[in-house]
């Protein structure tokens, strides 16, 4: 007679455990630099300039980015030769370096519309939206009829639930500024599928 053998039980599963999702890290980009940009040879400066602006038209980032940095080493407060390297980084892909001297240039001038703009946008794509929705409030701030400014921070602000009366009132204020818009029809579906 072959006894049969009857497996122990298995043991109880383990009690299901408290899954906490810890809250989103959000992204702030520390400013690169507090110390003044010192004046200097704007004449010098504006040469190598023109030489950066010409090898940016030729497609030849290298010798244009050499050219904008001797610009800056001869004014480092010419906002504008900041601004078109911060262009030539974000062409050649370094976001990073890009942002640098999207922030020199608005250290520079703070109120360059166009570089304030762009640096928003490459601080959103890089993930630092509180930041880019700093500046894109400075620019409305400063400009309330920047229907591109409220365009843009209506985006940023229709992506999260908690902000959507925000993204309503930036979506309103774009429709008054540009109503005829090829985006006007779909933002006012959007408002009324958002009230």
């Amino acid at each position: 007679v072959v006894e049969k053998i009857t497996p122990p039980p298995a043991p109880p599963p383990p009690p299901p455990v408290a899954v906490v999702t810890p809250e989103p890290v959000k992204k702030t980009r520390p400013p690169i630099s507090t110390a003044p940009l010192r004046s200097g040879s704007r004449n010098r400066a504006t040469a190598y300039f023109n030489k950066g602006v010409q090898q940016q038209q030729r497609n030849n980032l290298a010798a244009a980015i050499s050219a904008y940095q001797d610009a800056i080493q001869a004014d480092a407060s010419f906002a504008t030769a900041y601004y078109n390297l911060a262009i030539c980084y974000r062409t050649a892909n370094q976001p990073d370096k890009a942002l640098d001297n999207y922030e020199l240039a608005l250290r520079a001038n703070p109120d360059y519309t166009d570089a304030r703009f762009n640096y928003a946008i490459l601080l959103h794509e890089q993930g630092y939206t509180d930041d880019a929705i700093a500046q894109y409030e400075r620019i409305v701030t400063a400009n309330p009829n920047d229907a591109a400014a409220h365009l843009s921070l209506a985006t940023i602000y229709a992506q999260n639930k908690a902000t959507i009366a925000k993204a309503r009132d930036q979506y309103q204020t774009y429709i008054r500024l540009a109503p005829n818009s090829p985006l006007a029809r779909d933002i006012r579906r959007w408002l009324e599928q958002n009230r």
